[in-house]
C-alpha cells in the first residue's frame, strides 16, 4: 500500500516538472493567467493533499486510538467516539483543502505569469507595447503605473498630453483623460527566466488589451536557452520513472504465489 501511495505522491509532480521544462524549452515566451498557472500547481501537489495528507493524519490518529484503546479499562463507548472524531478531522481537512484552493485561486486571478523570458526583454517589450496602445506610464522600482483614458477615442490625444506633462504636473491634464489608474507590480527572476503580474484594476477591459498586446509581442521574441529547463526536465524523468518502478512493485505484489 506504501508504494502505491508513494507512486500516486510522485506522478502529478513528475508530469509537472516535465511540463514546466518544456515550457521553458520554448524558443518564446509563454503567458499564462494567474488561475491556470495555479492549477497546474494544485494538480503538482495533488498527490499530497489527496493522499500524503490524509496519511498523515491517519498515522496520528491510529496513534491516539490505540492509547485510548490500550487502556486496561477502556471508557464506555470510546471505540465509537474515536470513530467520529477520525471521520470528522478527515472532512475537515479536505473542507480546509477545498477552501484554500478555492481563496487562491480568486487571489491569483489578479495576476498573469510569464514564463521563459528575460526582464530586460520584458521591460523593452512591455513599453512599446504600452506605448503603442497610446497608454501613459511610469515606472518606480517595480510598480508601473498606467493611465487610461475614458474612452479609446481619446487615447492618442490624452498621451500627447501627458507626455508633455512631467509626473508632478499631471494633474494638469484634464479630470475627463485622468478617469483610470492601473498600478502594475512587477516580479521579475533573472535566475528563473519568469515575470509575474500583479493587476490592481477594477476594470478588467484595459488588462485584457495590455495582456493580448503583450502575448503577440512576446510570440515573436526569440529567448536565449533556459538552463532551468535542463533541470526541470531531468527532475521530471528521475520521478516519473521512480512513480513507473514503484507501480511496477505493486502490480508484482499482487500476482498469486505459486
Amino acid at each position: 500500500m506504501i508504494y502505491l501511495l508513494l507512486a500516486v505522491f510522485f506522478f502529478p509532480l513528475a508530469l509537472y516538472s516535465l511540463i514546466l521544462g518544456l515550457i521553458n524549452r520554448r524558443r518564446n515566451p509563454l503567458v499564462v493567467s494567474g488561475t491556470w498557472d495555479f492549477v497546474g500547481v494544485l494538480f503538482a501537489a495533488s498527490g499530497f493533499l489527496i493522499f500524503g495528507g490524509p496519511a498523515i493524519l491517519a498515522g496520528f490518529y491510529d496513534k491516539w486510538r490505540q492509547y485510548l484503546l490500550g487502556r486496561p479499562q477502556p471508557m464506555p463507548g470510546v471505540m465509537e467516539v474515536s470513530s467520529y472524531f477520525g471521520v470528522t478531522v478527515m472532512i475537515l481537512y479536505f473542507l480546509v483543502v477545498i477552501l484554500g484552493a478555492a481563496f487562491m485561486l480568486l487571489l491569483r486571478r489578479h495576476s498573469t505569469v510569464i514564463y521563459n523570458v528575460d526582464p530586460k526583454t520584458f521591460d523593452e517589450v512591455s513599453s512599446q507595447v504600452l506605448d503603442s496602445l497610446g497608454y501613459s506610464w511610469e515606472r518606480s522600482g517595480n510598480i508601473l503605473r498606467i493611465r487610461v483614458p475614458d474612452s479609446a477615442s481619446n487615447k492618442s490625444d490624452y498621451r500627447e498630453q501627458a507626455i508633455q506633462a512631467s509626473p508632478v504636473a499631471l494633474h494638469s491634464v484634464p479630470a475627463r483623460l485622468r478617469q483610470q489608474m492601473i498600478v502594475l507590480q512587477v516580479e521579475a527572476s533573472s535566475a528563473m527566466s519568469h515575470v509575474l503580474l500583479r493587476w490592481d484594476s477594477p476594470d478588467r477591459s484595459p488588462r485584457q488589451e495590455i495582456e493580448r498586446e503583450l502575448a503577440r509581442a512576446l510570440a515573436v521574441v526569440y529567448t536565449r536557452d533556459n538552463p532551468l529547463s535542463g533541470w526541470f526536465l531531468i527532475a521530471g524523468t528521475v520521478l516519473f520513472c521512480f512513480s513507473f518502478l514503484l507501480l511496477l512493485v505493486v502490480l508484482i505484489q499482487m500476482l498469486p504465489v505459486s
